[in-house]
């Protein structure tokens, strides 16, 4: 019976903690901001939709976007959009066409592309 009894007693304690643990990391510890992480946010399936959304607000930020979709012609028009709506401030837009469902040479080129674009960004610094 003690041994059952010692066992609520130790999940208790952990439930608390869990709970103590989520209040402090939701509550009250502030977020750490986008850009603490890098100048640089790449963002897929970015001209509609939540990956639309998701560029504007990381524009607001204040970080240069990679974005990369299907359509060039919908990513030279978001880039467009993006540099106007935030004029005055350091922010960067650069873009890569690409289709995940493309199989074969299309995908290693897309790779090959990604690899050298992130090399770039890298070189240019947080």
């Amino acid at each position: 019976m003690l041994s059952f009894e010692l066992i609520g007693q130790i999940t208790a304690l952990v439930i608390l903690c869990k709970i103590v643990s989520s209040i402090y990391y939701r509550l009250i510890m502030s977020p750490k901001h986008p850009l603490s992480y890098g100048k640089w946010v790449i963002i897929t399936g970015s001209t509609a939709g939540i990956g639309k959304e998701y560029a504007d607000y990381c524009a607001k930020m204040g970080m240069s976007i990679f974005l990369i979709s299907r359509s060039e012609s919908k990513l030279k028009e978001q880039q467009k959009e993006l540099v106007e709506d935030h004029k005055g401030t350091n922010v960067e837009v650069r873009y890569l066409a690409y289709d995940f469902t493309d199989m074969g040479p299309a995908r290693e080129k897309f790779y090959e592309d990604l690899d050298k674009a992130c090399v770039q960004m890298d070189k240019e610094g947080k």
